[in-house]
């Protein structure tokens, strides 16, 4: 067993999860952006291309410039069309990056602090059709939930945040994994829901710190060059701005692993409250020892 082996198989009060989100991430950095990298870079090449199309194309104003309703005519539809692979790809992004976080998370667990490459490799080719069946239902559902006044959406959101997990470390197919979601984060909803609202607002703030050279980059080409204050959006759309966009997407996509870390050590919070897999398996290792 590693000497900075973190047992992920026990209850956490919320600082705790997130103070071990950070730490799980120091102690495996390296492993873990080796295998993202690895595994999910066909969906992030195709995510990095047509976000960089639409920039350049597009001059980031799909909806405003590009489409006019009264007039189809209008409609840009190689760009459109950047925009759908964008979204696929974004979806299957999400769906690997889960699978090689979670997969991981699972590999340390069963290798005491290791993690195995080719386990999580083979997790994640096995279940894939599963983790992006679930991200999609639950993008679904979410989205259905806030048309019908937004409660409802944040409150599916929840418990279906760990479809994936249940996923991986419960080996369950998609609608099974569903129900377990909802018995899994029955009477903790609102602790759940405050965890995973103060990671979203700290991954917030490492995404605003990251962009802040871009953004002082962008004020002060707008300032020089247009001090009579008329911004004109092709000259701010250089390929200075378009490279710098696509670095902090990059960069964005792959700290998007921070949300996913601290969903599985919510789900593993979860789970012990619940079934106390982790005690019994300790109870059990000491009666075998």
């Amino acid at each position: 067993m590693k000497a900075n082996y973190i047992e992920l198989k026990k209850e956490r009060e919320l600082g705790e999860i997130i103070s071990d989100t950070f730490l799980f991430l120091r102690h495996n950095y390296k492993v873990l952006l080796k295998l993202i990298l690895k595994i999910t870079w066909p969906a992030l090449f195709f995510v990095l291309v047509s976000f960089g199309y639409y920039f350049w194309s597009w001059n980031g104003d799909f909806f405003s410039s590009y489409i006019n309703i009264n007039s189809m005519n209008n409609l840009d539809f190689t760009g459109f069309l950047a925009v759908i692979i964008m979204i696929i790809a974004i979806s299957v992004y999400y769906a690997l990056l889960h699978g090689t976080v979670l997969g991981a998370m699972k590999s340390y667990a069963e290798n005491e602090g290791k993690i195995m490459e080719e386990a999580v490799e083979w997790e994640v080719r096995s279940k894939f059709w599963k983790l992006w069946g679930g991200n999609i239902l639950v993008g679904i559902l979410t989205f259905f939930g806030i048309l019908l006044c937004i409660i409802p959406g944040i409150y599916l959101m929840v418990p279906l945040s760990l479809i994936t997990s249940v996923i991986i470390f419960q080996n369950k197919e998609v609608m099974d994994s569903f129900s377990e979601c909802f018995q899994l984060i029955k009477e903790n909803w609102w602790i759940t829901f405050a965890t995973i609202l103060i990671i979203g607002i700290l991954f917030y703030i490492i995404n605003f710190v990251l962009q802040l050279p871009l953004t002082i980059y962008v004020l002060s080409k707008v300032f020089v060059e247009n001090p009579d204050g008329i911004v004109d959006s092709d000259g701010v759309m250089n390929w200075i701005v378009i490279s710098l966009n696509l670095l902090f997407t990059l960069l964005q996509y792959i700290l998007f692993s921070i949300i996913v870390i601290s969903l599985g050590f919510i789900y593993f919070n979860l789970n012990e409250k619940k079934y106390h897999t982790g005690t019994f398996e300790e109870i059990d290792n000491l009666g075998k020892h």
